[in-house]
């Protein structure tokens, strides 16, 4: 199928693309929008890239204390980086998992966030990394709203007439991490996706595909995962808010994260302990 019929925009400058964002749909990449609306999914009637804005930086640049990504900074940047090799492997594990090389090229990481889907990968292991948002509204003004807040519902977000600058992640530098995924075929979204992160202070660990927002566990220290029964049983406190569709009932995913959740918290613990 073909998209209905919309107007498209390339503004230069932060200003201009403001003055066109009421009523409007933003793309970087647009690697997950353009599906939607062949499918008639999604209805667009004015479209706005923003690849064009001198503001917005592809760059990944290791700060005092945390790690930036640009709005324009690809899946394939991210891949080939050796600052988020070095310090946050994992978020490469799950860029290495999202499509092809050619959708790689394109997608943007702020992108695959702003899509707020509950599955996306980098979602999830950005909640797992801590990662807050630096947003820019039409008065040049900032602010930043860490990752947890960020999602609302399906495909919703907490943005109001803004735009994400950057996303931040803390540089642990004694932190590891893990992502994994479960998918019914190659390429496909994930059915059930984790992450987890453990630094001296905490654990995070990250549900994807069970519920319109992520499921987030987080506990003390590294807790050398002596107390994964413990998890276990937070994660299944949470099957009523578990989803049932074409795809598997509550049930079936509550086992199926139970499963990837077990999978990668022994991972972690193999690196934890090298």
């Amino acid at each position: 199928m073909r998209p209905g019929s919309f107007d498209y925009y390339e503004p230069e400058n932060i200003a201009q693309a403001f003055d066109l964002i009421t009523e409007a749909t933003v793309i970087a990449g647009g690697q997950s929008l353009i599906p939607s609306m062949r499918l008639r999914q999604v209805t667009v009637t004015k479209l706005i890239s923003i690849s064009n804005i001198a503001e917005f930086s592809g760059d990944i640049i290791e700060k005092a204390g945390s790690i930036e990504i640009g709005a324009l900074t690809t899946l394939s940047d991210l891949l080939s980086s050796q600052i988020i090799e070095e310090h946050i492997p994992w978020l490469q594990e799950a860029a290495q998992q999202v499509g092809d090389v050619q959708v790689r090229n394109l997608a943007t990481v702020v992108g695959n966030i702003c899509w707020s889907d509950p599955r996306a990968n980098m979602s999830i292991a950005l909640l797992a990394s801590n990662a807050i948002v630096t947003t820019i509204n039409s008065k040049l003004q900032e602010r930043k709203i860490s990752l947890k807040d960020f999602f609302v519902s399906f495909q919703k977000n907490i943005l109001q007439n803004e735009l994400v600058k950057n996303i931040l992640i803390p540089n642990h530098k004694l932190a590891a991490g893990c992502y994994l995924e479960f998918s019914r075929q190659r390429n496909d979204l994930a059915l059930v996706n984790v992450s987890v992160v453990s630094s001296e202070k905490k654990t995070t660990l990250v549900i994807g595909g069970t519920r319109n927002v992520p499921l987030i566990i987080e506990t003390d220290g590294h807790n050398k995962m002596n107390h994964v029964v413990t998890i276990m049983n937070k994660i299944r406190d949470h099957l009523n808010d578990f989803h049932t569709d074409q795809y598997g009932s509550q049930e079936y995913r509550l086992e199926l994260a139970i499963s990837l959740a077990r999978r990668i918290l022994n991972s972690l613990r193999c690196k934890l302990d090298e």
